[in-house]
């Protein structure tokens, strides 16, 4: 569950810093609800994630014990302390345990060549348990990762029991047609921090923007579709499954543009 990065030598744990080698000896029988934030000399959207996260705690069915939060000054500290100019933070929320663990994780920022071609996608039958909730779950993960190694996707989307697209299994989805923006509607996806961002922009640019979910065997229809996240920004698909996009597409290319001003990527 826990995959600390192989460099990282320190986390935090309820307000202390710690030696990274006992994070393994964490093991706490529940999932942990959890947020990722990308630091670059600063931290991308760090309230946003952080009250996404307290969203999450209120939305669970058990009465969490009290939670300790790090501050963007803790968070700070741990990266001068690992001495890392930039990476991914993960915070772990173990709410019945009142156990908060932050740690350096692993993380890939896509070169330019993969905004030049745009990514492979291909299709997960598969639904989170809680959409509203952004937590651990281990079989979606366990599935995802076999589909990647498999196929040799970037990403996968979920596709829920009605055939219907509504996210990737760590980003979010954006389908465009005719100049016109489709993406699924919050009550159905884990609303991500870069895509609420990414929609700031799109209302900015005056576009037309259609909540709602997108049919298998409607994707031959559009002419190009771009994923959002946290490390990925605005990222252009190229294909999913045998279904192939413009990764070119000028509006996409404006989108991403702005997106990076808003972030300053």
């Amino acid at each position: 569950m826990i995959s600390l990065h192989k460099s990282s030598k320190y986390f935090w744990k309820n307000g202390e810093f710690l030696r990274g080698d006992t994070l393994v000896d964490l093991t706490l029988n529940e999932s942990p609800v959890y947020e990722v934030i990308r630091y670059n000399g600063k931290f991308l959207f760090f309230e946003e994630h952080l009250h996404r996260l307290r969203m999450s705690l209120d939305r669970l069915d058990s009465e969490p014990k009290s939670i300790y939060l790090p501050s963007q000054v803790d968070m700070k500290e741990l990266f001068v302390k690992n001495n890392f100019l930039e990476g991914n933070v993960r915070m772990d929320v173990f709410p019945k345990a009142g156990i908060t663990v932050a740690y350096l994780v692993p993380f890939f920022y896509p070169s330019e060549n993969f905004y030049h071609e745009g990514v492979k996608v291909v299709l997960q039958f598969d639904e989170r348990k809680n959409q509203q909730i952004k937590q651990f779950q281990e079989d979606i993960k366990r599935n995802t990762a076999e589909i990647l190694a498999k196929t040799g996707a970037f990403e996968t989307l979920l596709v829920n029991k009605e055939g219907l697209i509504t996210e990737g299994s760590k980003s979010n989805v954006f389908f465009i047609k005719e100049g016109k923006i489709y993406t699924s509607p919050e009550q159905v996806i884990l609303a991500g921090i870069t895509r609420k961002m990414v929609i700031k922009v799109l209302e900015n640019m005056g576009l037309t923007i259609f909540f709602q979910t997108i049919d298998t065997k409607a994707i031959t229809g559009f002419e190009a579709v771009f994923l959002s996240g946290t490390s990925i920004g605005v990222l252009p698909v190229k294909s999913i499954e045998n279904n192939h996009y413009n990764s070119q597409n000028q509006l996409v290319k404006e989108i991403r543009e702005r997106y990076n001003k808003l972030s300053e990527i």
